[in-house]
């Protein structure tokens, strides 16, 4: 991955990300390296923002998958439309604007991924000037206004095949996140704990869900050493992704 004027270039595909609210981080990119698409033919990506998650995993699964983004945002779906079209999976992509309470398939989907808000909503203080950071769509994007936890996983219930898996990346502190889950039939298989470095606290989660009951397997990964190198974990990990690894 190296920055460009308007985004990003990846080994196979550049994002662009001037119209989207959220911008490339790397939530996305640990969360689509670390997917397992195995067999899936349908892949649905909620929230998709530039249509980072949704093209990768195109580019990770096989020639007859078929892979929607949908977002809310205006923006968002324009934005992510564009990178579709100029992917080399662009006839595999698709991306709609709905939010995901309304759509509608006449199939379930194997594979859901989805990089969710997860910053609780904060007091709007009246006749005070909001930073660029709180914008109208950022706040959409990436604040519980609009698509909760709970909301989440009730929606991947009712879209996720029997035998799907469902990936999402959420803060290190949301220890009832799996419990919520349960209640709407969704168990954790694999769990890791994300450090920025070796010697540092986690900082994010990567989750793996899916219908069956199981033992969640737990792990840890670094994204740089104690020295601020990339880890070899972590550069095995994103290796067909980023330009540098």
């Amino acid at each position: 991955m190296k920055q460009t004027l308007n985004g990003f270039q990846f080994k196979q595909f550049s994002i662009e990300h001037a119209n989207c609210a959220m911008k490339v981080g790397t939530d996305s990119i640990l969360l689509g390296s670390w997917v397992n698409t195995r067999q899936a033919k349908r892949i649905l990506d909620i929230g998709t923002g530039s249509g980072l998650l949704a093209i990768m995993m195109a580019q990770k699964s096989t020639a007859d998958t078929q892979v929607l983004g949908i977002d809310i945002d205006d923006g968002a779906v324009t934005q992510a439309s564009k990178n579709m079209r100029n992917c080399p999976w662009s006839e595999r992509l698709s991306c709609q604007k709905v939010d995901v309470a309304n759509l509608s398939v006449d199939a379930p989907y194997d594979l859901i991924i989805s990089n969710p808000p997860y910053f609780t909503l904060p007091p709007r203080s009246s006749g005070k000037r909001r930073s660029d950071i709180e914008d109208t769509a950022r706040r959409s994007a990436r604040h519980h206004s609009d698509l909760d936890p709970a909301t989440l996983f009730q929606q991947v219930a009712r879209l996720l095949d029997p035998q799907g898996h469902f990936y999402c990346v959420l803060p290190s502190h949301s220890q009832d996140i799996l419990n919520l889950a349960k209640q709407h039939g969704l168990y954790c298989h694999r769990l890791t704990h994300v450090h920025s470095a070796t010697h540092k606290p986690a900082i994010r989660q990567l989750l793996e869900f899916s219908n069956v009951p199981s033992q969640c397997l737990e792990q840890q990964l670094a994204i740089h050493q104690s020295s601020g190198q990339y880890s070899a974990e972590y550069r095995q990990l994103c290796q067909d992704f980023y330009l540098k690894f």
